[in-house]
């Protein structure tokens, strides 16, 4: 494995809790997340339904 294919594997694996093999797995094929999925992996915090639930944002874009 490449320098720079490991080590973005271990910097993904650190921040989504992911081992670092899951993530050398799942980035050897496409895998597409939607929000829910992205979350469940670890990628993101919480989804956002709508505008108005971004704090200081007015509800708008």
């Amino acid at each position: 494995m490449s320098f720079t294919k490991k080590k973005m594997a271990e910097l993904i694996s650190f921040h989504t809790g992911q081992k670092p093999e899951t993530i050398e797995a799942d980035s050897d094929r496409d895998r597409w997340f939607n929000a829910e999925d992205a979350k469940e992996y670890g990628f993101v915090d919480h989804v956002v339904r709508s505008a108005g639930q971004v704090s200081g944002s007015g509800g708008t874009a």
